[in-house]
């Protein structure tokens, strides 16, 4: 997107918010946030727009060492090892929880962190494992020293953008809105 911006809108700035889900509807509602992306299902109701960027599903990341787990990653591999857990506020882990909880497997959490910042350096560095979105994985495979395994659990959703109608019509946001669907829709 900053490469897209510098070529055919080099004045524009970009700044991201991390905020909780419940602010989310306030923040396009008022104006302090032009576009949210991601996985939003509350942000249903009437005068919010989305629309489908790809499809995402989850990964796990190990340390690419000596030690690390073998593949394939068998669903008693996966629930015997040691795992680091992402708790954003968000939905995509949610959805991967719930996954495992109708199947009635129970894991061995380790580590329990808020955010995905961290998480390479303590995979890379432990014989722990990590289940993260299909896209995170992979980024964080060419900076540290990880193994992309598949997960014994298939779990996949929807990434979108979301607006509120105060934008619907905004020439700007329209343009932004479709220069995000040209680089990011499969």
């Amino acid at each position: 997107l900053l490469a897209r911006l510098g070529e055919t809108a080099p004045r524009a700035d970009v700044r991201t918010l991390a905020m909780p889900p419940q602010e989310i509807e306030r923040a396009l509602e008022s104006g302090r946030a032009d576009l949210a992306l991601g996985l939003f299902p509350d942000l249903t109701k009437g005068g919010f727009y989305q629309r489908r960027l790809f499809r995402n599903s989850f990964i796990c990341i190990a340390a690419a060492g000596r030690g690390s787990i073998a593949e394939p990653l068998t669903l008693k591999k996966f629930l015997e090892a040691p795992h680091a857990v992402v708790s954003p506020e968000g939905r995509t882990h949610d959805l991967f929880e719930r996954e495992l909880k109708k199947r009635g497997c129970v894991r061995r959490v380790r580590l329990e962190i808020p955010h995905y910042l961290s998480l390479p350096a303590i995979i890379e560095g432990s014989g722990l494992i990590a289940a993260v979105p299909r896209d995170v994985g992979v980024a964080f495979a060419q900076v540290a020293k990880l193994r992309l395994l598949e997960p014994p659990v298939n779990v996949s959703f929807d990434v979108k953008q979301y607006w509120h109608e105060r934008a619907h019509k905004d020439p700007v946001n329209l343009w932004l809105r479709d220069m995000v669907h040209s680089l990011f829709h499969d």
